[in-house]
């Protein structure tokens, strides 16, 4: 019975540092929403797709620093 308190104290932790989170970065976030207004109001949508593969390439990049998962780059290349 404990066992399930601490489960549920860790969960409850974990969630409400999330929103915690969230709420601390909200300006940091509003930015993009800003940038896809500004590609709608000037009809750049041809850059959105560039700025999606940019970001998706440093989320690899950062992803793949560390040693567990950068073996499983040199297998699919």
């Amino acid at each position: 019975m404990t066992g399930r308190w601490i489960l549920l104290i860790i969960f409850l932790a974990v969630v409400g540092g999330g929103i915690y989170a969230l709420l601390k970065l909200k300006d940091e976030i509003a930015i993009l929403g800003e940038f896809f207004e500004f590609l709608k109001e000037k009809k750049l949508w041809w850059i959105a797709p560039i700025m999606i593969v940019l970001i998706l390439l440093g989320v690899l990049i950062f992803a793949f620093q560390s040693g567990a998962i950068s073996s499983l780059l040199y297998v699919l290349f």
